[in-house]
């Protein structure tokens, strides 16, 4: 259980699964309506058909439509219009300064853009806010000094649920191993892409990649 299975796991699960193990993979997500925050889980594993399947079987939309239309899965179901707006300039900018391999729709939780052979960005869709993954050399940004830049606030495991969704635009650093670290961005839909301090931040994180 948790709240993104990836594919590795999913595709073990759905082995032991196959081979009579009494095995059940469930995602959960995490909604809030107004004061009140809701657990959504969903079984991936077992399903009449996996997303964690090999190529050839039939796709049925009801069960993964994603597969079927990642670009309208996450536009227009997973999206609120302004997130659905965030998302579409943000493309535009990646596409227009970048080169970079995406977007790549296929997944259910979020759309990603690779260097080379190797994920650099993924951007988690939901209706209130878009989480950027920026895949980046170790050290390279300092999370007081990023926030300062982008006039976000510092987020924080140790903080409660609810402080942590009452916050605004947000970042937070957190090392991976000794030669990357991971930068997240929370962005809410009053924020101005095309910023300067944003659009420079996106430009060091293309270079920063860990190659």
């Amino acid at each position: 259980m948790g709240s993104e299975i990836k594919d590795k796991l999913g595709s073990v699960a759905l082995w032991l699964y196959d081979h009579k193990v009494n095995i059940k993979v469930i995602e959960i997500e995490l909604f809030r309506d107004g004061e009140n925050t809701f657990l959504q889980p969903q079984v991936i594993i077992p399903l009449p058909v996996s997303r964690f399947t090999e190529t050839g079987r039939n796709l049925q939309p009801t069960s993964a439509l994603w597969m079927a239309d990642g670009k309208a899965w996450h536009l227009d179901k997973r999206c609120s219009p302004k997130t659905r707006e965030l998302l579409l300039k943000l493309d535009e900018l990646i596409k227009e300064k970048l080169e970079v391999d995406g977007p790549h729709w296929g997944q259910k939780y979020y759309v990603s853009y690779k260097i080379g052979n190797y994920l650099w960005l993924r951007v988690n869709t939901r209706a209130s806010v878009l989480q950027l993954n920026f895949v980046v050399k170790s050290k390279t940004f300092a999370e007081q000094d990023l926030a300062q830049r982008l006039g976000f606030a510092q987020y924080s495991n140790v903080q409660s649920q609810a402080e942590k969704m009452n916050l605004g635009n947000s970042v937070f650093v957190e090392e991976s191993d000794e030669s990357r670290d991971y930068i997240r961005l929370r962005i809410k839909d009053k924020f101005d892409m095309q910023s300067k301090p944003f659009l420079e931040f996106l430009e060091q994180a293309y270079k920063a990649f860990p190659k």
